[in-house]
């Protein structure tokens, strides 16, 4: 959506599949120019962009990551909680029902800690390729505050340890979950494995 903006590209014309599938990562654009392959003319022109990825050697302690915002509502709630990892789906929880979440802690319906998880790895494949999380990688998240719909968080980190180690460079970072009203929404640290 920043692209789009800086590139004054209408809202109609940008194709896009991360609300339904999630981030794709680098796979992202070519999936959705495979889904939507049917409504291009020959000839028409295209543009497909993703995620700008860091290099090691381009890092240093205290670079700033790409950011990303994210806008919740009620409806991508209830979407992400419809997805579980295991165990049958509770239609009665603290993420999609009012009535039920205002009797618990969170006075109201708040976002999944998974659904947190998935904004902060979207934001973290922005600045880094995804072989980098599953080569070694580690991400723990703490959860401040809720994350509530009607909320926009920014999620905003920097390069806290840069260490070469044999064929391994490992690069951590601290990463901020800050809302609307300047809350600390979660507080995360990774730790990423690149190739040199």
């Amino acid at each position: 959506q920043g692209m789009c903006r800086q590139a004054d590209i209408p809202p109609e014309r940008h194709l896009h599949n991360g609300v339904e599938f999630g981030n794709c990562g680098a796979a992202g654009a070519a999936s959705v120019l495979s889904q939507r392959w049917d409504d291009f003319a020959d000839g028409q022109e295209l543009a497909l962009a993703s995620s700008a990825i860091v290099s090691f050697d381009a890092l240093s302690e205290g670079t700033q990551l790409a950011t990303m915002s994210v806008s919740e509502s009620q409806e991508i709630i209830n979407r992400k909680s419809d997805f579980r990892l295991s165990g049958a789906p509770n239609p009665i929880n603290i993420h999609n029902n009012e009535e039920f979440a205002r009797k618990n802690i969170f006075s109201g319906t708040v976002s999944s800690g998974p659904a947190a998880m998935s904004y902060l790895d979207q934001m973290l494949q922005k600045s880094f390729p995804l072989s980098a999380f599953y080569q070694g990688g580690q991400l723990l998240m703490r959860a401040i505050e809720p994350f509530r719909a009607g909320d926009t968080v920014t999620f905003q980190g920097e390069v806290t340890v840069k260490n070469a180690k044999s064929a391994c460079c490992i690069v951590e970072c601290r990463i901020k979950g800050i809302n609307q009203r300047g809350d600390l929404v979660n507080l995360s640290d990774a730790k990423l494995m690149l190739s040199e």
